[in-house]
């Protein structure tokens, strides 16, 4: 005779793993001492420092990886000396790697893991993303989560102290600063010019029907361009008034209440963008952003964002998914452990032709750690988002 089971079927929802996974917190330079592999990148920001001017004199590791950018590479000298020496005298084995390059990203990383495995079977992984972009981001996170290796990894982050443009610039000229957001031009003042390559990252295919309906979901910078370019390469059309529901914004609101006004200028850029694909004179004119095409994630917590994308790509089931992602770089880690929970959506990443370091941040801010015990765990609690689960009774 067989007894049958009874009890209440529950989905595992994505709240009830945001739960499970670790909060950031406030970095403590005592905690940080011995890693098998630590990675990390050479920018021109000031922040690109804040690792090696606060671990303590203790800190070893086996393996140091060094990204380095194609894109200002001169400015980017400024502190190259500083970081590759710090890492030669506190580890035994230094090497580089092409921070533009996914598939260069992935084949070092599991170079150093096969060698490091040969001896241990737990491997202690630091990852500094302070100067990191959005692509080398999500090249690291999808190869450690790829990996069969048990691994621990300890991710630092540091804020830098102004943004630009400043508040005080913003709110005596509000319609400046979003005009220049506008611009494609390559004089001196932008953030950033130009778009030197649009690529999809090749550790993202993404999975889908081709007959489905393309679906973007924006995650934007302060600048319009790279975003522009992204847009036009998944459907010219994806934006006109005949595929309204083709495109969700999310946009990063910061921690800090002093910063909140970024998230109103950020919206403001988004919707004078929109606004040529509008017409407002029709009688069904609706307004470019609404509840229903976009939302905040505070910049801080890439569980927001997480549980945001998760939702996304489940009620968007059948279209052909494209993430650009282009916000903080804590929300890169959220989407990074998205796409590994929803692996049949694409990323796709725009390039610029140059960064300008006098328009792009100051300072080093506050610094956090976060902390992942277990990858295989954390791959276990996400990979558990949507299945249905029997309690009992």
């Amino acid at each position: 005779m067989v007894r049958r089971r009874s009890g209440i079927l529950n989905k595992f929802s994505v709240s009830e793993a945001c739960i499970d996974l670790p909060d950031i917190t406030l970095f403590n330079h005592d905690k940080i001492k011995t890693f098998d592999l630590v990675i990390t990148t050479v920018g021109f920001e000031d922040r690109s420092l804040a690792f090696v001017q606060e671990s303590c004199s203790e800190f070893q590791c086996e393996y140091a990886l060094v990204g380095k950018y194609k894109t200002n590479k001169v400015e980017n000298e400024i502190n190259e000396a500083s970081i590759t020496n710090f890492f030669m005298s506190h580890s035994i084995h230094t090497s580089e790697v092409c921070a533009d390059s996914p598939l260069a990203i992935s084949k070092k990383i599991n170079e150093i893991l096969d060698n490091i495995s040969q001896e241990k079977k737990i491997i202690r992984c630091f990852f500094d993303i302070s100067s990191a972009s959005n692509r080398f981001i999500l090249s690291v996170l999808q190869t450690l989560t790829s990996s069969n290796l048990e691994l621990g990894l300890s991710i630092f982050y540091a804020e830098p102290t102004d943004y630009f443009p400043q508040s005080s610039e913003y709110h005596s000229n509000p319609e400046a600063c979003i005009s220049e957001a506008l611009a494609s031009s390559s004089k001196e003042p932008l953030i950033e010019t130009g778009v030197s390559a649009v690529n999809e990252n090749e550790l993202y295919p993404g999975h889908f029907p081709e007959v489905g309906k393309p679906f973007l979901i924006s995650i934007p910078s302060y600048r319009m361009t790279r975003m522009g370019r992204c847009i036009q390469q998944i459907d010219e059309q994806l934006l006109s008034s005949s595929n309204k529901d083709s495109c969700f914004w999310i946009f990063g609101e910061p921690k800090k209440e002093i910063l909140k006004w970024r998230t109103m200028y950020q919206k403001s850029i988004v919707e004078n963008y929109l606004k040529k694909f509008t017409t407002e004179d029709s009688d069904s004119y609706q307004p470019p952003l609404t509840e229903e095409n976009s939302k905040r994630c505070c910049t801080l917590n890439y569980k927001e964002i997480l549980a945001a994308l998760i939702e996304l790509a489940d009620s968007n089931l059948g279209k052909r998914i494209t993430i650009v992602p282009m916000g903080s770089k804590l929300q890169a880690v959220g989407v990074a452990l998205a796409l590994y929970a929803r692996s049949e959506c694409s990323v796709l990443h725009a390039s610029p032709g140059a960064f300008n370091p006098n328009r792009y941040s100051n300072g080093i801010g506050d610094k956090w750690l976060l902390e992942f015990e277990s990858i295989s765990n954390v791959k276990r609690i996400v990979s558990k988002i949507g299945e249905l689960e029997l309690t009992p009774i």
